[in-house]
């Protein structure tokens, strides 16, 4: 699910892309945070009865990632693709749009600059 239809989902239940047109979407659940993947997810339901769950990377969580790989020594990080975020909400309509997407950006930034952007609680498992 694109990052910018993660946002709508959440804020005004509209259904994601590859949703069948014509079909009602609910978000069931609020923004959960899973503590051994440091990502957050939620669930919808579509037309009442099939659940979807749906993780995805935020800024807070991609600061964190971002911050792993620096305490690492990796020379790069990065998403696999930010085309789908709305820079100014005029794709969309969603007012949080274009305050998500420089938060995004942020956090890459953060990497970048070698800036830490607080502690960081994701460890490597060997």
């Amino acid at each position: 699910v694109p990052f910018m239809n993660i946002m709508d989902l959440l804020d005004r239940n509209v259904c994601p892309g590859g949703i069948p047109a014509g079909s009602t979407c609910k978000v069931t659940t609020s923004l959960k945070w899973d503590e051994s993947t440091q990502s957050p997810f939620f669930n919808f339901v579509v037309n009442s009865s099939k659940v979807h769950q749906v993780w995805f990377d935020d800024a807070r969580s991609s600061a964190l990632k971002y911050g792993v790989a620096k305490q690492m020594g990796l020379r790069g990080v990065g998403p696999y693709t930010w085309s789908d975020l709305d820079a100014d909400g005029s794709v969309t309509g969603n007012p949080r749009a274009a305050a998500e997407s420089k938060s995004m950006w942020g956090a890459l930034h953060t990497f970048s600059e070698g800036k830490a952007p607080g502690e960081y609680r994701l460890q490597m498992v060997v």
